[in-house]
Order: structure tokens, then sequence, then C-alpha cells
């Protein structure tokens, strides 16, 4: 069914015409709802109102349940709670096609409720607002003009900024928390358009540095591996020597640039953490633990030796090749 909630004094009870009862009482702080005269049809026997043996008034004060569902955090069904509200107004038709309405107080709720997938609210059934769950969070989202607002939800942050131009360029004004996160976005920008271009250089110039390491150190050591052929040692057992101590340099190297990396993200992040303290102190407001900026290191830890161990093999496989190749004799005479 269609549902929208009222505040007190909400313009839209002028666009309503009552057939029996009024509007909610006080301070909509109770659980009561309003039905058009269509729905009270499927909801209670109105025979009476065919013969003309009963009216619409008789209706008033009645019971109507509705059932909220709960999801837990997968979005799986694990309970549909049964809420009792006092019906107070029977009205011809609602605006839009609504079919019900409710306090706004009490809109705000059930979608709280609905949206609780950690089961952390109990809701009374039949209490008033200062019974219910988070009393105080929800008279804040009731205290908004409704009527004049309307409330997108976006599925991804990076979302909101296209729908905030879209509703721009609809005439809207929009307003957005956007703002206090946009700095996450450009950093997350900024590491997209520079520091990824940058790392691929880096590993691109670390692979051939590597390389030419490896190969100037083969040139070098060619008569002392030319020796070791001599003495008998086979091409095959020449290149698995080789390419083990290059990846025990490898894997030395990338072990002691993590441990470095580490350290330095976490002295990094500290800083942060604490001018984030000051300011908080400062302006009142929220502390950022940078966490979504900063991963540990342990968690690219397997990856980057990985590929580190499989340049060093790369570079490693043809200079030994190349080396084990070579006629001992001729590079003994030289």
């Amino acid at each position: 069914f269609s549902v929208s909630g009222l505040h007190p004094n909400d313009p839209e009870y002028k666009l309503l015409r009552f057939m029996a009862g009024t509007g909610f009482s006080g301070a909509h702080d109770r659980p009561e709802v309003i039905l058009t005269a269509a729905l009270l049809g499927e909801v209670f026997d109105t025979s009476a109102l065919e013969d003309a043996s009963g009216s619409y008034e008789d209706f008033i004060g009645r019971t109507v349940t509705i059932v909220l569902n709960r999801y837990n955090t997968g979005r799986k069904l694990v309970a549909e709670e049964p809420v009792e509200l006092r019906l107070v107004g029977i009205i011809a038709n609602g605006e839009g096609g609504r079919q019900l309405y409710f306090p706004n107080t009490t809109l705000v709720l059930f979608d709280s409720i609905v949206r609780d997938r950690e089961q952390k609210f109990s809701l009374p059934e039949n209490a008033g607002i200062n019974a219910w769950p988070d009393a105080e969070f929800i008279a804040e989202k009731t205290s908004y003009a409704w009527e004049d607002s309307l409330h997108v939800y976006a599925r991804e942050i990076r979302d909101v900024m296209g729908l905030y131009t879209f509703l721009s360029r609809q005439g809207y004004k929009p307003e957005s928390d956007i703002w206090d996160f946009k700095w996450a976005l450009d950093i997350q920008d900024t590491a997209w358009r520079v520091f990824v271009p940058l790392l691929g250089l880096i590993v691109v110039a670390v692979f051939a540095t590597v390389a030419a390491n490896i190969f100037t150190s083969a040139k070098l050591r060619e008569t002392e591996l030319a020796l070791w052929r001599v003495l008998g040692m086979r091409r095959g057992d020449l290149v698995l020597t080789q390419i083990i101590s290059i990846t025990v340099s490898v894997s030395i190297g990338a072990v002691a640039g993590l441990a470095i990396g580490g350290l330095l993200i976490r002295q990094t992040k500290a800083m942060l953490v604490n001018r984030s303290l000051e300011t908080a102190a400062a302006t009142g407001g929220d502390v950022q633990n940078f966490d979504a900026i900063f991963a540990p290191v342990s968690s690219f830890a397997t990856l980057i030796i990985v590929g580190s161990i499989s340049v060093g093999i790369l570079a490693a496989i043809w200079p030994a090749i190349r080396t084990a190749k070579t006629d001992p004799a001729k590079v003994l005479r030289s």
C-alpha cells in the first residue's frame, strides 16, 4: 500500500476530505492511522455501510494491525513484527494515490525498524514516542518540513555527486553531507590518476634495475661461474643456483620494504588522527580514523612478496641461462 507521514499542522491536512474522524492527536506521539474509504473495505467488514445500517463513524477507534518486516545484515527476512494502530480518521481519497497515513514520527520509526539490520531496536507495541527506541533521533528527523522536501538515497557515496548535479539542473536546491566526505573521494581520484600510474612506472623501473643488476652481476662473476663449470657443475645446477640466490635476495628486500612501509604508514596515520582530534576538539566535528585510506600492509604482504619474487626470477632466468651456456674454457682464457 502507498503510505505517507503527516507532521503536526501539515499542509496536506487541507487536501484531505474526512468522511469520519479527524487528524492525528496532539504531538503525533501515539500509534494511529488514517485510512481511505477504499482501503477500509479491505481491512474491515463494511457490509453495514452498504445496507445503510451503519456509518463510517462506527469504525473510528477500532484497531488496525500491520506487520513490520525485520531483516538481517544479509537482507534476509528474519521476522515479521505485528504493530497495532488506532484508526482515527477515514478519508475519501489520499493525495497521489496514497491509501493510508501515519503520524510522521510513526513512519520514521517504522523506517528505522526496517533498516535495523542488527536487531538493535525492539518495538514496544502501542506505546507513545517516549517509549520508542532512539526517540531523540526520531524527533529530530520529524522536525523537517517533509512536505517541502524530497529525500533521495544513493547506493554508493560516489553516486551522490551525480544525483546532486542532476537535481540542481532540475531546479531543486539539494542538500547533502557529501561535502564532509568529498576529501575521501578526492584522495581516491588522486590515487587512481597519479599514484597508480606512478606505481606502474616504479614497477617497470624496478624490473629494469633488477634485470640490469642481475645481468651485470652475472658478467662480473663469469670467471667464478666458469670455474664452477670446470669443477663439474652442470648447467642446470648453475641456473638453479643463480635463481635461488636472486630469490633469497629479493625476498629479504621485499620483507624489509614491507617493514619500513608499514612503519611509515602507521606513523602517517597516527599523525593525521592526532590532527583530526585537534580539529574535532576545536570545531565539535567527528574524529576521522582514516581506516578507509590507510589499509594495513599485512593485507598486501603476500601479493607484494610473491610479485617481487616473480619479478626477480623472471629477471634472473635469461642471464643465468646465458652464463650457463658460455664456454668455460673461453672465459678462463680471457
